[in-house]
């Protein structure tokens, strides 16, 4: 199937084919050294040097610089676990009472935003709201900055140490 809006193939889609919305970036108002996380051909609207589609492996690969990290929301845990380790981008994934990940996520970043009732983009181009609320994790210098100067976002700095 021909994605409309990514304008490149992708033989088939899941549960977990969800886009962040294009306002998210122009909030966020940086360029990511690379996506980690992103279809065939990428999504036009995120800004990123270079990326990982699923058949590179993002989870596989080396991370460099600041990363966007929009993980398959069905499994979030091994990609926190490497954004913890790499230090450096910003991480959505669906907000989960009790799940060891978004405790791993909240414990460990340096501001954090939650995002309620937000509508993803599609593969078939439409935009629709997910049954949970997600939350924009910011690790590393760079990432902080660009999520807690946004007046859109609440975001909570997290006081360490």
């Amino acid at each position: 199937m021909t994605l409309p809006m990514f304008g490149s193939q992708q033989t088939q889609t899941t549960g977990d084919d969800r886009y962040t919305p294009p306002w998210i970036f122009d909030e966020l108002g940086i360029t990511f050294d690379i996506d980690v996380c992103t279809p065939p051909g990428g999504v036009p609207w995120i800004h990123s040097l270079y990326r990982y589609t699923v058949e590179d492996d993002g989870l596989a690969q080396e991370w460099f610089g600041t990363v966007w990290c929009n993980p398959p929301y069905s499994n979030p845990l091994p990609w926190i676990l490497k954004m913890i380790e790499h230090g450096d981008g910003l991480f959505l994934g669906p907000m989960s009472a009790g799940a060891k990940w978004c405790s791993l996520a909240f414990d460990t970043c340096t501001s954090f935003a939650p995002l309620i009732h937000i509508k993803f983009a599609h593969s078939d181009g439409a935009y629709r709201t997910i049954p949970v609320a997600v939350g924009l994790f910011a690790y590393g210098d760079r990432a902080d900055a660009a999520l807690v100067k946004s007046a859109r976002f609440t975001a909570m700095r997290k006081v360490i140490g």
